[in-house]
């Protein structure tokens, strides 16, 4: 847009000069238009209303004779699709409302007949598509070239001040090429300006960064993600044809695996131009994830598999973690990063936080453990209507204003005189436009506003500062889309259970391998991790997509899911088979290496096992376990059992027998609305909420709850983005479920001796609410296994939990560690995490006594004084009208605990999250296995291993990941199953390996808080 400071003589000659650019016009009318298989004869004026579907237009052309050694090309009008024109059977470029021009010849010999197609793809919303203009052109290379010089003149006008030399001198400049006789005398003169007024040394540069960012899902689905990745990489490699200057940045390996398969021709150009240097791979992950709410083990693999795709397909690696979009950065990421070779990091939207600026743009980021990397936050100005703000953008247009405020945006001028600029429409829009690169030649060099040119983003890094840099430390916490914790809770559920079942198949499928020689299953692992990388897109996974994309997400995520079972289960079977069992047996296996003095796990028997009588489960020392029989599966008789002893991540044997005597005495018990056990004493309100939990200990007992624990829907109506947000006046809106449920259901359903049950079901307006509050023998933890079949719209659900505990802050679980948020309002600061993420637990303690919630798929908590809350549901309208609605399942938990969340919370929410497995076992004395095998374990319970599998590139060497927990330091030692033959110590991409000494099947190393640490081993 023409800055309104522009004198109305410009703007004149501007527009008159653009009439000009096209000297000659020849309208294309002989079209043809092909949809699923018909084809009919069509002209300009055309219309089709089509929804996720590919169409095609066909004509051919002929460049008249009398046009030979003219510059030819094409011009498009094509609203309401995405197009992508081929010539002559080649990819050429898209067709998109900023690239209707086309270049066919520079210049033609006149003569020559082309075969145009275009593929018209018709978005995932859908509408109306119109062939508006289709022409075959002659360019005037003279009046194309005033124009951009009188386009880039006009719109420095309006950022050069008057009584500036080079202001002054650019006014004058224009009124003396008004007053030119031809088009090149004008252009002359302009030239001189541009020529004469170069910036001096002391004025700040701008490195622009060609690109385009593409959201793999959010007002679209994956098909049309697919399409848009055609359209730009063919529109970028067309512009490197015609500009040589021109470099292109893009992120996101996913992408480019998709036009290796989809567009073959154009991913050889791009491997040209990488090995050209013009083309940059870039951001390190498969995708440009959601850093909240994907597990620590999984952004190692969105890292694993993103530079491991970019080094087998184009030989190099990036060392910058490109996430310009994401809600909010985990402050464990710049651990995460130096430990996967990730050395910088780029952002913009911090920019959009509704409270607070972050005072620095180029920066250390400190994260949890201490880790430093170096960061830059882009600065390119646009103002967000929607927002009421000017934030910084990653989609910029270049423009003389965009380049001048961006510098005045930059804070840390004093540190350096440089900043980078991402250059290029997004999401379809192609990227770099002509007008852009025509644009960055005249103002590669201006006194006033200083110099720009294309460049690299790892170069811009390398010449960044390294010393004597601000600091921050902690989170980059958005203080906005704090809704996007909770957001489509399907879509999450599937992620972290996902999550599991991969962590637990690779663990299984490392122990058979190790155990029996079982081929490892690593093709169908990666195939599925794929996919779950692909799925914490930054608004896939934080459910900020079109009801298409939440369908395709939650189908493939229930994939991954079965997929990676199906693989665990075949592990398990294989050793259960294989373990030697005197008699019948249950063989239980254990994925964790968390404390378990005690626990339960469910287990199916043969129904005919024992005709008289009780089965009877005993341990390796033959006492008799609790057991309760819940139910019949089939033929298959269903049991709790409860193991006193619990062996770490591996397995043990518990045997079969039948007995005639009663059951024990149960110590877990429910009666009308009281559960107990020998830890906790439960009471329900007449609501059914929990109304006291009593914690008991040695030194007798201490009430948890402040006020009942309970249920509060809310109105939610965020001023903008829906599925997006949660704004703070949402607590102007309390609808306490005691108050506006009915209780349809209130029963004892279960009563030990191995858990105790009371059902709870609520009618809510259009919704069913049903909860079963259980206790353990074993635990102190109150579970409320939840079920919902939720039918309202913009109603954020509530679970509170007011608690006798004193304290300033709260701790939440993040990946690889923990982190602190105020619980008061003291500053803005503290009053803008009004809701926060965490993932399995949250904690509020005083020194000897706190209280946890711990959660299986929910992410969003806040901590207001003395209140613990869990954010259950958010169910938006926008992109998706019927968010959440439908059938929910999670589960979380209470637990009052002794001591802060170091004593036993960590290792609680580890027993909800990863449940004890067990396979019955026939007796089978002759197998060649131990009925009792500890694979892996740690001396140190602030230690948690996360992983175990095989390496990427050795197929009979183990990969150990652990990192510490509670905020501690010192030594621990790693034991294993097996006598060693050689160890490392790697970084979390299994590379740089350094020999660690080890002695028979142990290995000892140092700490620090919060540390990660990855170990390759080999058995001997």
């Amino acid at each position: 847009m023409i800055s309104p400071s522009i004198p109305e003589w410009v703007q004149q000659w501007l527009t008159a000069c653009e009439h000009t650019v096209f000297s000659q016009r020849l309208p294309i009318t002989n079209w043809t238009f092909e949809r699923a298989g018909h084809v009919q004869a069509v002209a300009p004026g055309f219309v089709w209303t089509a929804t996720e579907e590919e169409c095609w237009l066909r004509a051919s052309v002929m460049v008249p004779p009398d046009w030979a050694g003219k510059r030819v090309g094409l011009w498009f009008e094509l609203p309401g699709c995405e197009p992508l024109l081929s010539v002559d059977g080649e990819l050429w470029q898209a067709l998109d409302y900023n690239h209707g021009d086309v270049l066919l010849h520079e210049p033609t010999t006149g003569g020559e007949s082309h075969t145009l197609e275009i593929s018209c793809y018709s978005p995932s919303r859908g509408g109306e598509a119109i062939l508006q203009t289709a022409e075959l052109v002659v360019i005037d290379r003279e009046a194309e070239g005033l124009y951009y010089d009188l386009l880039t003149a006009s719109e420095l006008l309006g950022v050069l001040s008057e009584r500036s030399p080079s202001g002054k001198s650019l006014r004058e400049a224009l009124e003396q090429a008004l007053q030119a006789d031809t088009n090149a005398e004008s252009r002359a003169v302009l030239a001189q300006f541009f020529t004469q007024h170069a910036a001096a040394s002391t004025e700040p540069h701008v490195a622009l960064l060609g690109h385009s960012h593409i959201d793999l899902a959010y007002l679209w689905a994956i098909p049309n993600t697919k399409q848009k990745v055609g359209r730009t990489f063919a529109t970028a490699l067309r512009l490197m044809r015609e500009f040589p200057e021109f470099t292109f940045t893009q992120s996101q390996p996913q992408l480019y695996a998709w036009c290796k398969t989809l567009y073959p021709e154009l991913y050889e150009q791009i491997k040209a131009r990488v090995a050209e240097g013009r083309w940059e791979p870039t951001g390190g992950m498969w995708v440009e994830a959601d850093c909240n709410l994907a597990s620590g083990e999984a952004l190692i693999r969105q890292v694993l598999f993103g530079n491991r795709f970019f080094e087998q397909e184009f030989g190099v690696t990036t060392k910058i973690l490109w996430l310009p979009d994401v809600f909010g950065y985990s402050a464990s990421l710049p651990q995460l990063m130096k430990s996967c070779g990730l050395e910088y990091f780029l952002t913009s939207k911090i920019s959009w936080s509704d409270t607070n600026r972050m005072p620095h743009d180029t920066f250390r980021w400190r994260g949890i453990d201490g880790t430093e990397v170096l960061t830059q936050f882009l600065t390119a100005p646009e103002f967000h209507r929607g927002l009421n703000q000017e934030i910084s953008t990653y989609n910029g247009q270049l423009t003389p204003f965009e380049l001048r405020r961006g510098w005045e945006r930059y804070q840390d001028k004093a540190l350096h005189q440089e900043i980078c600029h991402c250059v290029g429409h997004g999401d379809g829009g192609g990227g770099v436009t002509r007008r852009m690169l025509e644009v960055a030649r005249r103002l590669q060099s201006v006194a006033g506003l200083g110099s720009c040119g294309f460049d690299r983003a790892d170069a811009f890094f390398a010449r960044l500062p390294k010393t004597n840099l601000p600091l921050w430390s902690g989170e980059l916490y958005l203080e906005n889309h704090r809704g996007t914790y909770t957001s489509q809770g399907r879509i999450k559920q599937g992620n972290r259970t996902a999550e599991r079942a991969l962590r637990s198949a690779e663990l299984f499928a490392a122990l058979a391998q190790t155990q029996l020689g079982t081929p490892y299953p690593k093709a169908a692992l990666d195939t599925l991790w794929e996919t779950l990388l692909l799925n914490q897109f930054h608004d896939i996974l934080p459910g900020t997509c079109i009801r298409p994309a939440v369908e395709q997400a939650e189908r493939e995520l229930g994939e991954v899911v079965s997929g990676a079972l199906a693989l665990q289960d075949a592990a398990l079977t294989e050793l259960s088979q294989n373990i030697a069992t005197p008699t019948d047996s249950v063989i239980v296996f254990n994925p964790t290496d968390t404390l378990r003095p005690s626990d339960s796990f469910y287990v199916r028997l043969p129904g005919d096992l024992v005709r008289k009588g009780r089965v009877l489960f005993t341990d390796p020392d033959g006492e008799p376990l609790s057991s309760q029989f819940l139910r019949m599966v089939g033929k298959e008789r269903e049991y709790l059992v409860t193991l006193l002893e619990v062996e770490p991540l591996g397995y043990q044997t518990i045997g079969l027998g039948r007995t005639d005597a009663p059951a024990d005495e149960s110590t877990v018990v429910a009666e009308e609305n009281v559960l107990e056990n020998d830890f906790v004493r439960v009471t329900l309100t007449a609501h059914g909420e929990l109304a006291s939990i009593v914690h008991k200990t040695e030194d007798g007992e201490r009430e948890a709850l402040a006020a009942p624990a309970t249920l509060v829907a809310y109105e939610d109506k965020p001023a903008a983005y829906d599925a997006w947000n949660i704004d703070a006046t949402y607590r102007d809106s309390p609808c306490p479920l005691a108050d506006e449920a009915t209780v349809t259901r209130f029963e004892v359903i279960e009563n030990g001796p191995v858990r105790a049950s009371i059902l709870v079901e609520r009618q809510f307006r259009n919704s069913r609410i049903t909860q079963r509050i259980q206790l353990w023998a074993h635990s102190a933890r109150v579970e409320l296994v939840t079920e919902i079949d939720w039918h309202e719209h913009q109603t954020l659900l509530k679970a509170h939990v007011p608690a006798t505990v004193l304290a300033s802050r709260a701790t939440y679980e993040i990946p690889f560690g923990a982190i602190e948020r105020p619980t008061h309002r003291n500053t803005s600061w503290d009053a803008a995490k009004f809701e926060v993420c965490g993932h399995k637990w949250a904690d509020l303690s005083e020194g000897d006594f706190g209280v946890s919630i711990l959660s299986d798929t929910k992410y969003g908590y806040d901590a207001r004084e003395n209140t613990l809350s869990l954010t259950l549901l958010k169910s938006g309208i926008y992109p998706d009208p019927d968010a959440d609605q439908g059938l929910h399942r999670f589960t979380y938990a209470i637990l009052p605990h002794t001591g802060d969340w170091r004593n036993e919370t960590v290792d609680e929410a580890h027993a909800l999250s990863y449940p004890l497995l067990a396979r019955f076992a026939p007796k089978n004395p002759k197998a060649a296995l131990p009925p009792r095998y500890d694979f892996v374990s740690i001396d140190d319970q602030g230690l948690i291993i996360e992983t175990v599998k095989r390496t990427e590139t050795d197929g009979n060497a183990l990969v150990v990941r652990l990192y510490e927990a509670l905020q501690t330091r010192g030594e621990a030692t790693l034991t294993f199953g097996f006598k060693l033959a050689a160890a490392y110590e790697t970084n979390s991409l299994e590379q740089d390996p350094m020999p660690v000494p080890f002695k028979n099947n142990t290995l000892t190393f140092p700490y620090r808080p919060f540390e990660i640490k990855t170990f390759v081993v080999h058995p001997k």
